[in-house]
């Protein structure tokens, strides 16, 4: 009998080294923004983690289409909106000057469509901070041919739907904003 997949809403942040050393990247890669008051979105927020390890001068936003998730971040007493992404626009009367999207664009049935609405709701001089999973190492391939894929619950809620190569990512990136700087970091773990 297969384990069903199931979501954590535990601290991924404590629990998790690398969970841990992709916020310390998304803080390094936006600290240089972050003067006087901004604005900031995290579209696909989860629980809000990255809202507790942000200074005090950030006015933040989350939207994520999780009930449980939004209901968690909402209990921290944060702007944290339900979306399905898959159905629904994401609508601000106002523009941010930070917007992340992190291990999101992935799960998403249309990424594109996002990508445009991440456009319009951000500020002339903002900054957009992605994220997106590379799946077709050599690491993954031999899984692959060794029967065991790239993950155990490849039919659950919440898989990715899309496996693009690093070459593929940067050239579906830019097709809506300029990139100013790639970063990339190994999370070896593949049956989490």
């Amino acid at each position: 009998m297969s384990e069903a997949a199931c979501l954590h809403y535990g601290n991924l942040y404590e629990d998790d080294r690398y969970v841990r050393l992709r916020y310390e990247k998304y803080i390094k890669l936006i600290k240089r923004k972050i003067q006087g008051k901004v604005r900031l979105l995290e579209i696909g927020c989860y629980t809000a983690k990255l809202a507790d390890l942000l200074p005090e001068n950030i006015d933040y936003f989350g939207v994520d289409f999780d009930d449980k998730a939004v209901e968690i971040a909402k209990s921290k007493g944060l702007n944290v909106f339900k979306l399905n992404f898959n159905a629904m626009e994401i609508e601000f009367k106002e523009k941010f000057d930070i917007i992340i999207a992190a291990e999101v664009l992935e799960h998403l049935l249309e990424p594109g469509r996002v990508m445009r609405q991440i456009g319009k709701l951000l500020n002339d001089n903002g900054i957009v901070l992605i994220s997106l999973p590379n799946e077709n190492t050599l690491y993954h391939r031999l899984m692959s041919l060794l029967g065991l894929g790239i993950d155990l619950y490849p039919f659950q809620l919440y898989k990715h739907l899309h496996f693009p190569t690093i070459k593929q990512n940067i050239k579906f990136v830019s097709q809506y904003f300029k990139i100013i700087k790639k970063e990339y970091y190994i999370n070896p773990i593949c049956f989490a």
